[in-house]
């Protein structure tokens, strides 16, 4: 993987952050500490977990030294929680600028419930980033049960925000890595939705698309449609899942979209990545990005909507899957 790309990762995790800080600000802190059957079981406990795992695995690792900062127990306010997490964004950074490439090549071994993992430095920090934004899903539900107007935290909506900004950087390592991952959290996710019967795959819910098998059928369209913009510049709407339609057949739809992708992927080298692509989300809106910026997109989308569905799953009593990038690479390496 290339640094220049997860440098632009936790660039998207810290302004998705603040966007959710500034819609926390106003609440008390009774709404903080409501108790909520998802993420960390409130919002103050969550955001904790958020801006608290980065440092703690940092310090697992022993890669980062975070001893100046302020611990995640001596932060109880939103305000308290804003400026570590800022303390320690901007440690983060300026070690992520003093490196080069070749250190993400660097093998990290730590030990956790008492086995020892060995990772390459890639992948421990494509890990938080990926962590952070499964959190942050959480968070969003949880504002809106408490009123809140939610922002969109899509890496598409920040670059629509930060149009004079340089494009974000991608390259086909990190995408095929985040990809691996993505296929594989995906497949655990439609594996227990397949055991569920049509109830609780349609039993409304206030997050997500509103239920698991629409939220599953949205990310699926989401890779069609993208994958369509990457070949014409297709502007059809999301599809509207029909009734009838079960797991067994959006799975396979998804499969046949992965394989589409996988093989278009193949084709490519880091210089296409580069390539404009136009998109119309909705009738009189064009955007353009990069293909590697709409690549991005989808991997980070789906881990956002893979939150909703894990916690939808806990609602009907199913199964709630370990979905970590660092399990699947605990995994691989203990197959």
């Amino acid at each position: 993987m290339r640094l220049a790309s997860l440098r632009d990762l936790f660039k998207h995790g810290d302004w998705a952050s603040v966007c959710v800080w500034e819609t926390a600000d106003d609440l008390n802190d009774e709404q903080l500490d409501r108790a909520f059957e998802m993420g960390e079981g409130s919002l103050r406990k969550t955001l904790t977990h958020i801006h608290g795992a980065e440092p703690a695995w940092y310090e697992l690792c022993e890669i980062l030294d975070v001893s100046a900062l302020p611990r995640s127990r001596d932060t109880h306010t939103l305000a308290q929680i804003r400026e570590a997490a800022q303390q320690l964004a901007d440690l983060r950074n300026r070690w992520l600028d003093a490196m080069a490439d070749g250190d993400l090549t660097r093998e990290i071994t730590y030990t956790r419930d008492g086995h020892s993992h060995t990772h390459p430095l890639s992948d421990l920090l494509l890990h938080l980033c990926n962590h952070g934004i499964h959190h942050r899903a959480q968070a969003l539900n949880m504002l809106r049960r408490l009123g809140k107007k939610v922002p969109t935290l899509d890496v598409m909506v920040m670059r629509i925000q930060q149009k004079d900004q340089p494009a974000l950087k991608t390259d086909l390592q990190t995408l095929r890595s985040y990809y691996e991952y993505t296929d594989w959290a995906n497949g655990l996710v439609f594996d227990i939705a397949e055991t569920l019967d049509d109830k609780p795959l349609r039993r409304e819910f206030e997050m997500g698309m509103g239920c698991i098998l629409k939220t599953l059928a949205h990310m699926r369209d989401a890779e069609q449609w993208w994958f369509e913009n990457w070949h014409n510049g297709g502007v059809r709407a999301f599809e509207q899942i029909q009734k009838d339609t079960t797991v067994r057949q959006l799975h396979d739809a998804y499969q046949e979209t992965i394989d589409n992708r996988n093989s278009y992927f193949a084709g490519l080298n880091d210089d296409d990545l580069d390539r404009t692509v136009t998109a119309s989300p909705t009738k009189n809106k064009t955007y353009t990005f990069t293909l590697g910026e709409s690549m991005l997109q989808l991997c980070c989308h789906g881990t956002h909507h893979r939150a909703q569905i894990a916690n939808m799953f806990r609602h009907v009593e199913a199964e709630v899957p370990k979905l970590d990038f660092v399990a699947m690479k605990r995994q691989g390496a203990t197959a």
